[in-house]
């Protein structure tokens, strides 16, 4: 059953990408992002804790019928065993919350790992070898797609580097203006640091690129096309708090 159990994770993640997608949210937006994804990781747990215990409680009725004791579905253990399964997920998976979000094809995605500051605009031969690794290690940074050459990827673009410096000066000069406001909330919303460099597969290149000739950083930014959706894997050691939770039962 444990395998039934990780699909009904899965089954929730993807369509939760999906809405997140027609809704415009992604990975990039900071804080905004941890608290969906915790949101997201969180309905997956109680829908594959379910799951567990109707598959759990078929079986002893049906095929060990001495056993009387049902399970049964408890709303307690049920907070507590997805607030376990999170605790879980991130000290053995060691991954970000927001990584189950899909990501965005201008700010740092949603397997971003390791990162290059970027010094100078020219990339050297021993920063491309330390991106090879990084892809080998977390993949594409947007997909999560493991190929065996990764293009090493300008974030922010250098193309909106200019952009980017006048709206900060814009915010600053002008922080009392609505719009003004909404520009440098917007800014702290995105979370990559100065540019870097990043892992990057070649269609997740060519899609950026075509963003990044055409159109500026904020109709980018809020275009729901830009954002890119993934398969996150679900383990089945997520569930591990779950299953000791409700083996104490027996």
């Amino acid at each position: 059953s444990s395998g039934i159990n990780a699909e009904y994770g899965v089954l929730t993640i993807r369509t939760s990408q999906h809405l997140a997608k027609a809704l415009g949210l992604h990975s990039g937006l900071s804080w905004i992002s941890s608290i969906l994804g915790g949101a997201v990781l969180s309905s997956s747990f109680v829908s594959s804790t379910i799951c567990m215990v109707k598959i759990r409680d078929f079986i002893r009725q049906h095929y060990e019928p001495e056993l009387t004791e049902i399970v049964g579905i408890d709303p307690e253990k049920l907070f507590l065993s997805a607030v376990g399964n999170l605790a879980m997920y991130r000290i053995v998976y060691d991954k970000s919350l927001q990584s189950v979000l899909p990501s965005h094809i201008m700010v740092p995605g949603s397997f971003a790992g390791d990162r290059i500051p970027l010094m100078s605009e020219i990339v050297s031969k021993s920063q491309k070898r330390y991106i090879q690794g990084i892809g080998a290690l977390h993949g594409c940074h947007h997909c999560g797609v493991k190929v065996n050459h990764y293009i090493s990827d300008h974030i922010p673009s250098t193309k909106f580097l200019p952009e980017i410096a006048r709206l900060r000066r814009q915010s600053i000069l002008y922080g009392c203006l609505l719009s003004s406001i909404f520009q440098r909330t917007l800014l702290q919303f995105m979370r990559y640091h100065p540019q870097s460099l990043y892992a990057q597969c070649r269609p997740c290149s060519y899609r950026q690129g075509g963003y990044v000739n055409h159109k500026s950083f904020f109709k980018a930014f809020f275009s729901k096309r830009a954002i890119v959706l993934h398969k996150f894997k679900f383990h089945h050691y997520f569930l591990l708090y779950s299953s000791l939770s409700y083996n104490g039962n027996n």
